[in-house]
């Protein structure tokens, strides 16, 4: 049998996201609108933490809670979110693993939109 080499963090980085924050714009009658702009792109590992399947209203809806780890030298807080396609992740949570500083990992909720 032949030893498979362990694979680096690099190549479990395949996810490509935007992370995106929030801003404030006037609206042109005293109020402001709030929209969230993207603010950098990054790769990421995503891994799927629980699932919880919904029934109500004759619908059924999916909850789903994910992990997302990422390269420490990224500047991400909970007041960002993050964009996967058309799918949106609020950041409940973000870790510094093993506090060595390599990597974070951002604890977050899928939204519906």
């Amino acid at each position: 049998m032949i030893p498979q080499k362990r694979k680096t963090f690099a190549t479990d980085l395949r996810s490509q996201v935007w992370i995106q924050q929030k801003q404030q714009y006037p609206d042109g009658e005293g109020g402001f609108v709030e929209t969230w702009t993207d603010i950098r792109q990054l790769y990421c590992k995503i891994r799927s933490l629980t699932a919880e399947q919904l029934g109500q209203y004759k619908t059924i809806d999916v909850e789903c809670d994910m992990a997302i780890d990422f390269r420490a030298e990224s500047d991400i807080t909970e007041l960002n979110r993050i964009l996967l396609g058309g799918r949106i992740f609020e950041i409940l949570t973000i870790v510094n693993r093993d506090e060595l500083g390599i990597v974070k990992t951002a604890t977050c909720r899928e939204r519906k939109q």
